[in-house]
């Protein structure tokens, strides 16, 4: 399809989703703006987006809503360079995926921890949240749940200093997509 219709689109669903006063309507046109917004220069929108969504998760009592806002918000502050902000945000989301007690959810938290863990050098913690993501993908929640480490691990490793084994980990994600499991 034509990608650069996507946000002239998501604006016109979100315009349509208003109109209808729908909150499912607007929840749906919420997320269709923020994966068209998805690039660098949608960082703006994508955070209006996930202000909007969390305002409609309180209003609604929706706890759904909430994390989708919440992870929205983490992610656009890490892309505008702001770790203190999306680290603020993790006691809330820590407490809507108790909430949900879903394994979803929990991938969620995990792999965000592990992101910001990963940003503020606190390696240690980073490997135990990545260990939890990791585990949580493989109940099921993803299939790729060992290319998710070996990609985040070569990471990992490569920030510990430990190149060698970082390399490793990133040839075996490499190979993994000419032989899937």
């Amino acid at each position: 399809g034509n990608t650069g219709q996507a946000g002239p689109l998501s604006l016109q669903s979100l315009a349509l989703a208003e109109a209808a006063g729908t909150p499912a309507a607007l929840v749906s046109a919420l997320r269709a703006r923020q994966m068209a917004c998805a690039g660098p220069d949608g960082v703006g929108d994508r955070l209006e987006a996930a202000e909007r969504m969390l305002a409609l998760a309180a209003e609604r009592e929706d706890p759904w809503a909430a994390l989708w806002g919440r992870l929205w918000r983490i992610e656009a502050s890490c892309q505008l360079g702001d770790v203190d902000a999306a680290e603020s945000d993790l006691d809330e989301l820590a407490e809507i995926t108790h909430q949900l007690s879903q394994p979803v959810a929990d991938w969620h938290l995990a792999r965000t921890r592990c992101a910001i863990a990963m940003a503020r050098g606190r390696f240690a913690a980073a490997e135990g949240h990545l260990d939890d993501a990791v585990r949580l993908a493989a109940q099921g929640l993803d299939s790729r749940a060992w290319q998710i480490r070996a990609i985040a691990g070569a990471k990992l490793a490569s920030m510990k200093g430990i190149v060698w084994v970082g390399l490793a980990l990133f040839i075996l994600w490499l190979v993994s997509f000419a032989w899937p499991p």
